[in-house]
């Protein structure tokens, strides 16, 4: 038995939130520090788990602590993304928070959006090779514009920095 308080996720939930949050990296959509707190705290919510966390949401001790028990998931720098893909990025992200809180099928049978028909525009783009994308794990540390400065058809404020803890 261990010492200290009881684990809000059981080890098999922290290793579906690692395999998903890898999963998002590899697709290019990562989540910032808060964001990854928010799904795990509406995670907890939604399965009516109790939890000493702060109105339900884990504080970045807790964070801290999941990324040291999870040395695989690390820090980069978000990238800058065209129009096409931000829109597409974020209805995956999207799809994402919903498959964690278990509305979608496992991430085992999860397509890649490049595999979608719908997809086809982003995923030909010049810029956006799936092929090429690093294994490194993705993580945003700050709140750096993700589109570049001509696409002035994309809402800035629904794209933040990206956690890529992955």
């Amino acid at each position: 038995m261990r010492a200290g308080r009881p684990t809000s996720l059981t080890s098999l939930e922290e290793a579906e939130l690692v395999t998903s949050l890898k999963l998002q990296s590899q697709w290019g959509i990562g989540l910032t520090r808060a964001e990854t707190q928010e799904v795990v705290g509406d995670y907890i919510k939604s399965i009516g788990r109790d939890t000493q966390f702060v109105d339900g949401v884990p504080a970045d001790d807790w964070l801290d602590s999941f990324f040291k028990r999870h040395p695989e998931l690390t820090l980069r720098m978000p990238e800058q993304l065209k129009s096409s893909r931000a829109k597409f990025v974020m209805d995956q992200r999207e799809n994402l928070f919903q498959h964690f809180l278990g509305e979608l099928p496992s991430t085992s049978e999860t397509p890649h959006p490049c595999d979608d028909a719908d997809a086809e525009e982003v995923c030909d783009e010049p810029e956006y090779d799936p092929a090429s994308e690093s294994e490194e794990d993705v993580m945003s540390e700050n709140d750096d514009d993700l589109v570049e400065e001509d696409d002035e058809d994309v809402d800035l404020t629904t794209l933040q920095p990206v956690m890529g803890l992955f």
